[in-house]
């Protein structure tokens, strides 16, 4: 019996939504006609009251507010109406389950589509320990993993793509749409073909973060490509800034971690009051104001890091605070 169930919901999926309510349809319309040859006048008076009683015959709930009144009336629904009426509503329901059952595990195997989702994250590329402690930094309920052969330990969300330039996959990953794009591949050559590729499809003004082991390879790629931000491995380097300067390690790591409140943000200015003239002083102020440091401002390139009292800050300069929280930088540049 349960191969015979099993066999049958297989060969239900492979039927589709529309065959399934055509013939639904095409039975109401039959089943309508001989009620109404065989005199049902209280059935057939309104074919919306008929509809009405065949949704509630074929989904068994069986009000019984309706039902046919002749003793023709009573053998045609027990061997026309209810036997075929309940299989469909059955095949109907079946399809149903299996295309939804379809559709989580496309999504688990990596084969769903994401290109509708809107101020996600998306990790093109996953690497060993890395990709893990990057998730556990951001919001991993708003991140897609891009991986071509592993997958995170974290449960994510997993785009399974040929390669991680693929353009099709990187669109099912809907980088489009995304807040945010970082780019980790297993070496250079294929973080820079990914990071290549997620520009040509990103809008211009996307802060996309490329992770390289080569810096001259990081030059290369923000030289082409102006709203990429590379990253190299720096961990040698706060090493040895660790020895001269005692604890200047754990600063860093605490400035850019989410599991410290306080941690190193950015907002752009966009002063539009051109009357306005920003000095250092002012706004390093009005920020304490804020419960926020002011350490540097500037563009994403080559920020301005010391801090002279009387500099003027640029109108759409991008200003890097220390602060438990986002600020409105409209509370303060009116």
């Amino acid at each position: 019996m349960y191969l015979i169930l099993k066999l049958l919901a297989r060969k239900i999926k492979a039927v589709r939504f529309r065959t399934i309510f055509g013939l639904a349809l095409l039975h109401l319309v039959l089943t309508y006609f001989g009620f109404a040859y065989l005199g049902e006048a209280d059935l057939t008076s309104s074919f919306i009251s008929y509809a009405y009683y065949y949704t509630v015959t074929a989904s068994t709930i069986g009000y019984g507010d309706m039902s046919p009144s002749s003793e023709y009336g009573q053998l045609f629904a027990t061997l026309f109406l209810i036997p075929i009426a309940v299989s469909i509503f059955a095949a109907l329901i079946t399809k149903a389950i299996a295309t939804m059952t379809n559709e989580i595990q496309k999504i688990k195997d990596g084969l769903g589509d994401f290109s509708n989702v809107k101020n996600h994250t998306v990790i093109v590329g996953c690497m060993p320990k890395k990709t893990d402690q990057l998730i556990r930094e951001i919001d991993r309920s708003q991140c897609i993993v891009v991986t071509t052969e592993c997958k995170p330990a974290t449960d994510v969300q997993i785009i399974k793509a040929e390669s991680l330039a693929n353009v099709s996959d990187l669109t099912r990953a809907g980088v489009k749409n995304a807040r945010r794009v970082v780019v980790m591949g297993k070496d250079d050559q294929e973080t820079l073909l990914a990071a290549l590729a997620v520009t040509a499809l990103v809008p211009k003004d996307l802060h996309v973060v490329a992770y390289l082991d080569s810096a001259e390879t990081a030059a290369i790629l923000e030289a082409n490509c102006k709203n990429v931000e590379t990253v190299t491995d720096n961990s040698v380097a706060q090493l040895a800034r660790s020895l001269d300067d005692p604890g200047a390690s754990h600063v860093i790591s605490n400035l850019v971690s989410n599991d410290d409140p306080a941690s190193l943000r950015s907002t752009p200015l966009n002063n539009t009051n051109k009357n306005n003239v920003w000095y250092v002083k002012h706004l390093a102020e009005s920020m304490l104001r804020q419960n926020a440091t002011l350490i540097g401002y500037g563009s994403k390139e080559k920020p301005t890091m010391i801090l002279r009292r009387d500099d003027v800050v640029p109108d759409d300069a991008i200003i890097y605070y220390i602060a438990e929280k986002d600020i409105d930088i409209r509370t303060i540049v009116v």
